[in-house]
């Protein structure tokens, strides 16, 4: 596994995600994390449907991605707009704890599309670091492992 142009592209839209919910704070942040768990949901089930009328399934995908995208964008400035208010480090801290989130599920919905383009054997996910760890989330996987041990279960 090696560092792909696409970690790269992940690790900057987590960079970017992180300072974005930190500087807005809580609320957008929220609004931002649960507007992107809709979009993959919403995605995932809408485009094979979808995939006949537009000639690919990835295409289909991408096409609905990207509208969802978009009006959560829509949303979320309008949010962050209407609550322009003084963020404490607190607010800042969760909202960039949030923006971590929504990357990561930004960044799962870019394997996902990714993997219908081009199959899942194909070199840009097998080689990928990040692929691996959202699409089986081996890190949380671990880390519970590592709880459950120290609760002696």
């Amino acid at each position: 596994m090696i560092l792909t142009p696409i970690d790269v592209l992940c690790l900057a839209i987590f960079v970017g995600m992180v300072a974005l919910e930190g500087y807005r704070g809580i609320i957008p942040a929220l609004v931002d994390f649960l507007c992107l768990l809709g979009v993959a949901f919403a995605v995932r089930s809408l485009y094979v449907p979808l995939s006949p009328h537009v000639g690919q399934p990835s295409t289909a995908f991408l096409l609905l991605a990207c509208v969802f995208l978009g009006l959560t964008a829509v949303l979320s400035i309008f949010v962050s707009r209407r609550l322009e208010v003084h963020i404490t480090a607190l607010e800042a801290t969760v909202g960039a704890v949030l923006g971590l989130f929504s990357a990561a599920v930004l960044s799962f919905t870019m394997f996902e599309w990714l993997g219908i383009r081009y199959g899942a054997n194909a070199s840009i996910l097998k080689d990928s670091v990040l692929a691996w760890q959202l699409h089986e989330f081996a890190g949380l996987h671990a880390f519970m492992d590592f709880l459950r041990t120290l609760q002696g279960k």
